[in-house]
Order: C-alpha cells, then structure tokens, then sequence
C-alpha cells in the first residue's frame, strides 16, 4: 500500500523536494501568508496546490506540479475534519442528518466562496483559458485550489494546523446547518 522509498519522510513532512522549486517571491510568500493567516515553512507544498494543471502546458521549461494529487489530499482531510465536528457536536443525530449537514457545508459553492475571500486567484497558476474561465465564474478551479491550500497546510504544519484553517476560514462553528 504504502510502497513509496520515501514514505516516512513524506508522512513527517519532508518531501519539499518531489514537489516543486520555489517559484513564488517573497513578496509573494507574504502576501499568500497573510492571506491564509498562516506561517508557511515549505513554499513548495503550496505552489503546488496553486499550481493548475493547464498553467503546466504552456510552461513547460519549469518543473512544476499540478495540484491534483493534494486536492486529493486536501478533499479527504476537509472530510475528515467536517466528519468529526459534526459528530460531536450533532450527537443526537443520525448518520444521514449528519451526511446532509456535511454536504450543506462542505460543497464546491461553499469552498469557492472561502476561496475568493481568501483571494487565492490572485496566486493561482492558469492557462489564459483557465484564467478566462474563472473570471466567468467557474467554480470548480477555486474549489479545487481551496482543497489543495488544505492538504498543503496539513503537509507544511500538520492535523491540528489544517483543523483550525478549515473550522476558522469555512466558518464552521458560525455556520447555521
């Protein structure tokens, strides 16, 4: 299952190197540090997540990652975290309140939305086509961006850290299900 060469040093959050070189600024970091309201330590890790896979086409010469494998990521975490709010904070309901509930919070509309508060298409890596596409309201490149940032922080700084980034930015405890 696990057959990765390097799959210890991947789950304590060194693999910086598989991912991709820095190509975000400092000036850049920053601004992407603040807009996150977190502290990142492995710039890789998040030029990936805002890495889209139409930016790698028409940049071919730069070793770069598409985000894709940590909106996986992103996506299973997001999950699990909403699972276990819910679960105890909803311990009166049933499995299937709990899965509706979940799916009221956690959807590609609720995602964007924390996605453009967090002004992630400001640093978001597109094709001219996939620009032109967010810019006419597709959901789905800021929706899978905000999965990505998810897995990322997870990578960079752990559970606890992607916990409080989820439950803070999505709102969770505000929300009204």
């Amino acid at each position: 299952f696990f057959s990765s060469r390097r799959r210890h040093t991947r789950l304590q959050g060194d693999w910086s190197s598989d991912v991709c070189s820095s190509d975000l600024s400092k000036s850049k970091k920053l601004e992407l540090e603040q807009s996150l309201g977190i502290k990142i330590d492995h710039l890789g890790y998040f030029e990936q997540a805002l890495t889209h896979r139409s930016y790698l086409q028409v940049n071919t010469e730069l070793h770069l990652i598409a985000n894709e494998r940590l909106e996986f990521l992103g996506d299973a975490i997001l999950g699990m975290v909403i699972a276990e709010y819910l679960f105890y904070h909803y311990e009166q309901d049933h499995e299937g309140e709990l899965t509706k509930m979940r799916s009221w919070l956690v959807n590609k509309k609720s995602l964007a939305h924390c996605a453009r508060s967090l002004h992630l298409e400001r640093f978001l890596l597109l094709s001219f086509s996939a620009d032109q596409s967010l810019q006419k309201g597709n959901e789905t490149i800021l929706a899978d961006a905000m999965e990505s940032i998810i897995a990322a922080i997870y990578l960079d700084s752990g559970l606890q850290d992607a916990r409080e980034f989820i439950l803070e930015r999505l709102e969770i405890g505000r929300a009204h299900v």
